[in-house]
This record gives structure tokens, sequence and C-alpha cells, in this order.
């Protein structure tokens, strides 16, 4: 009788064993799954980061440039 209920405890242990590493395995691939969705976003991210540096660099350039044109017509137009 006593061997039997281990038995039974062994079978239930062994079922609960086997639903929590089954759990665990689906949360494992969630989670890598949300790990890769990650990593592309931040790829597309930095792809973005350098369109916006370059972007920003040109515009600096622009700037740079009607600065200076603006400069000179001022001290060309001031003699």
């Amino acid at each position: 009788m006593e061997e039997a209920l281990l038995e039974k405890r062994a079978r239930q242990s062994s079922i609960k064993l086997e639903s929590l590493l089954n759990e665990q395995t689906g949360l494992l691939r969630e989670a890598n799954e949300r790990a890769a969705a990650m990593e592309m976003r931040a790829k597309e991210s930095g792809c973005e980061a350098r369109k916006a540096k370059r972007q920003a660099i040109l515009a600096n350039a622009i700037a740079i440039v009607a600065l200076a044109f603006t400069a000179a017509q001022y001290f060309l137009g001031g003699q």
C-alpha cells in the first residue's frame, strides 16, 4: 500500500516537472523571439540614427555656406 502511494506521488511529481519544463521551454522561446525582435529594431534604429547624422551634417554644411555667403555680402557691401 505504501509503495503504491509513493509510486503515485512519484508519477505526480514527474508530471508536474514535465509541465514546468514545458512552461519554461515556452517562456524561453518567447524570450528569444522578443530578443530577436529587439535586436532587429536596434539595427533599424542604428540605420535611422546614421541617416539622421548624415542629414544633420549636410544641414550644418549648408548653414555654414549660407553664413559665409551672408558674411561676405555684409563685408563687401559695407566697403
